[in-house]
């Protein structure tokens, strides 16, 4: 194992969220990513919905000096069987996007091109079996809240050496 050094400020507001949202067995969460996308924090998650908006020249020193290098590093939070989702972009950044959907064997859309209607999209993303599979996950995560409550904070030990494997 590689040490990546101490958790950043982000890194450690995004695990709490994660906690939080767990301990509140929440219906759903938007969760924007940092800094990219590939090597974000917020890439452990398995999302029912990835969004990519629009693609800009920044942050170049570690995504990339090119808009396809950018694209590259925001198309890592794609993910096998989740909704892949984008507006028009430069032909060249759509096909990052359209590359790296096929990798994780996810069709890409585009807002607007592909998709033309909030409903469309709701009743593609969310048909019945899968809300209803989704209903009795949460139920189950509800009564496992209520069942193992967490810990009192006082009680937590300090982990002042924890890794995070998704850092640069």
């Amino acid at each position: 194992e590689k040490r990546v050094g101490a958790a950043t400020y982000f890194e450690l507001l995004t695990a709490l969220g994660f906690v939080f949202f767990a301990e509140q067995a929440v219906d759903a969460a938007v969760i924007e990513v940092g800094l990219g996308g590939r090597l974000d924090s917020t890439n452990v998650i398995t999302p029912e919905v990835c969004a990519i908006t629009s693609i800009q020249r920044e942050h170049t020193q570690w995504l990339g000096d090119t808009l396809e290098k950018i694209a590259g590093e925001k198309a890592g939070i794609l993910k096998p069987g989740a909704a892949a989702l984008t507006i028009p972009q430069a032909p060249g950044v759509l096909e990052v996007f359209r590359g790296a959907a096929s990798a994780v064997q996810t069709v890409l859309r585009v807002v607007g091109e592909d998709l033309h209607q909030v409903d469309v999209l709701v009743r593609a993303v969310l048909h019945p079996a899968h809300h209803e599979e989704q209903q009795r996950e949460q139920d189950q995560r509800r009564r496992h809240a209520r069942d193992h409550p967490p810990a009192p904070a006082h009680r937590l030990e300090p982990r002042p050496q924890a890794h995070f494997f998704a850092r640069w």
